[in-house]
């Protein structure tokens, strides 16, 4: 497997998309939130031209994309510091093993350092196969709980 920093066009674009984001969304969707799935193309275009977005894939060998991960930087003005914030991270249940997930979000963590983050935030559906990997990564603890209103 390889792990591959891109332009998110790269996933966008991917004729493996409709299938990831489907997939993705099945498992991310909580039934708390009833906002459909449905990402902002240009919304994306335009984080990572201002240097907010940065996204990476992870592949099969013959360059099958299995799982993404999208991570947003920016400033928190009220630390005047520069944080990172995994948006999304997913990989195909069948490539799930292997350190895969490890090697994705050790992608990351580099990506935000090379940023000057001094935080690095993962948030994860409750009970879901992502949140029980973070609970036991090293060097990352849970530190709130998010709660979420329909306002619909």
């Amino acid at each position: 497997m390889k792990i591959k920093n891109i332009h998110i066009k790269e996933l966008l674009d991917s004729e493996e998309a409709p299938e990831l984001f489907k997939l993705y969304s099945d498992e991310a969707q909580s039934s708390t939130v009833s906002t459909p799935f449905n990402p902002n193309y240009e919304m994306y275009l335009q984080l990572e031209d201002m240097g907010i977005l940065d996204a990476c894939i992870i592949l099969t060998e013959d360059n099958k994309i299995v799982g993404f991960a999208t991570m947003l930087t920016t400033v928190m003005p009220h630390y005047s510091a520069t944080a990172s914030t995994i948006e999304s991270i997913f990989i195909r249940k069948q490539y799930r093993g292997n350190n895969n997930f490890k090697n994705l979000l050790n992608r990351l963590i580099d990506t935000a350092k090379t940023k000057n983050s001094v935080n690095l935030f993962v948030s994860t559906p409750v009970a879901s196969s992502a949140d029980k990997v973070m609970g036991r990564t090293k060097g990352f603890s849970k530190i709130s709980h998010i709660y979420s209103m329909d306002l619909l």
